[in-house]
């Protein structure tokens, strides 16, 4: 939280909005996941940490925009709020 405005920063990357960010601003927490192979050590994180907190959580599995994904191809008409690398 900032001292000055007392706003929350929310950081932007590549990825877009840090949403494990947004999750920590309302008291959850969050992971983002970049490589398949964390997926389940990810999830069971998130077992244990939903029944250690009783608080909403977050994993965020980032696939690759190209991705096979229910959008098919109306992914390409999405528009996109940052430039794309």
């Amino acid at each position: 939280m900032s001292m000055a405005t007392g706003a929350s920063s929310i950081h932007y990357d590549e990825c877009g909005a840090d949403n494990v960010k947004i999750m920590e601003a309302y008291g959850c927490t969050g992971r983002r996941v970049l490589e398949p192979r964390d997926i389940r050590d990810a999830l069971e994180w998130a077992r244990k940490e939903a029944v250690a907190t009783s608080r909403p959580l977050l994993v965020e599995i980032m696939i690759e925009r190209e991705a096979n994904t229910p959008h098919g191809p109306a992914i390409d008409a999405v528009r996109e709020l940052e430039p794309l690398p």
